[in-house]
């Protein structure tokens, strides 16, 4: 019988006025700064555009997997990045 690899995942939904290549450029930066290894693998979704928000915020969704961890620490990296984002200028639009 073959092990399975075990793989975390977590997944987010945010909104962000940024396009869908800006926050991926910003999400890199911050995984080199927080030293997040290169097997994890974060995958960025615009959901939405929200045509009908005065302030053009767009809808977006983040999946990332990180072999050989649980759920519970890739939920962590996920949520390391992401306040980090939150604080970037990005977010301060």
């Amino acid at each position: 019988m073959i092990d399975e690899m075990k793989c975390g995942r977590a997944c987010a939904v945010f909104e962000c006025e940024a396009e869908k290549d800006e926050i991926e450029r910003e999400f890199s930066i911050i995984r080199s700064a927080i030293g997040t290894s290169n097997t994890v693998k974060a995958v960025l979704h615009e959901v939405k555009k929200r045509a009908e928000d005065a302030n053009g915020r767009r809808l977006y969704a983040v999946e990332l997997t990180s072999p050989n961890e649980t759920n519970k620490q890739a939920s962590d990296e996920l949520a390391a990045i992401l306040n980090q984002a939150f604080h970037s200028p990005l977010w301060g639009r």
